[in-house]
């Protein structure tokens, strides 16, 4: 056998089999698009569902600072004058919150997360704003202030 004779029948080995697999290899990415878009997805819905399981865990204990730090400057914001309201009423600055049925919908660079249940036994959702790539809790003060009238 001869140097050029090993290289034509590997090339032609090579061919026979890179053929198939390239077009195999289109079919399974195909196949395997959705898929990857739906763990994208479940990735990120997870990703805030543990944002705003960490959130009520911190508000639940009254670590309204840490729950901030999770948060927009406005959330900040409202977690401070949350907290001075509550002292000086002289009620407590914890919560009692149940996590449960947490429930998250995203669009784009806003998200909004549903769970059961706030102290009354009401739903209750934690809006999200995504700034440089991370989520933050984007509870408007000003918003709420607003409402409030």
């Amino acid at each position: 056998m001869t140097f050029d004779y090993l290289v034509t029948v590997i090339t032609k080995m090579r061919h026979n089999i890179t053929q198939p697999t390239r077009t195999s290899m289109k079919k399974a990415f195909l196949l395997l698009l959705p898929l990857m878009f739906f763990l994208s997805c479940s990735k990120e819905n997870k990703e805030l569902e543990d944002l705003t399981r960490q959130f009520i865990q911190h508000m639940n204990e009254g670590e309204n600072r840490l729950a901030g730090q999770l948060g927009t400057a406005s959330t900040k914001r409202f977690l401070a004058h949350r907290t001075a309201s509550m002292i000086e009423l002289g009620q407590s600055t914890t919560t009692n919150m149940k996590i449960e049925k947490i429930r998250c919908k995203a669009q784009e660079n806003q998200a909004a997360c549903r769970f059961c249940c706030d102290p009354n036994g009401n739903e209750f959702a934690v809006p999200y704003i995504k700034q440089n790539d991370k989520w933050l809790i984007n509870i408007d003060i000003d918003d709420l202030i607003k409402e409030s009238k």
